[in-house]
């Protein structure tokens, strides 16, 4: 089945992006039949790097009701040497 995927930003900013599989209406007199749902939020630092990705997951309908969430840290990049400086390919 397909996917429905919303994107929502503040400005320029992606800061959270939903995806919906099915992308079809749920029908309860399938009982296997359900709807998942992932939202994948987008935290930035104070300089406007992408710190963490917070994602959860979602799925609802005829099957156990299921709740799934991840968390991804980026840090430090900042300040990180650059191990390709010697190689010529700093920016």
């Amino acid at each position: 089945m397909d996917k429905k995927i919303k994107y929502l930003y503040d400005g320029k900013t992606l800061i959270k992006r939903e995806t919906t599989y099915p992308n079809i209406p749920y029908d309860p007199s399938i009982s296997w039949d359900y709807i998942e749902t992932i939202v994948e939020d987008f935290i930035y630092d104070s300089n406007n790097n992408l710190h963490k990705i917070v994602t959860t997951s979602h799925k609802t309908g005829n099957v156990n009701s299921i709740t799934k969430t991840k968390e991804i840290i980026f840090g430090d990049y900042d300040t990180s040497k650059n191990p390709f400086v010697k190689a010529g390919y700093s920016q």
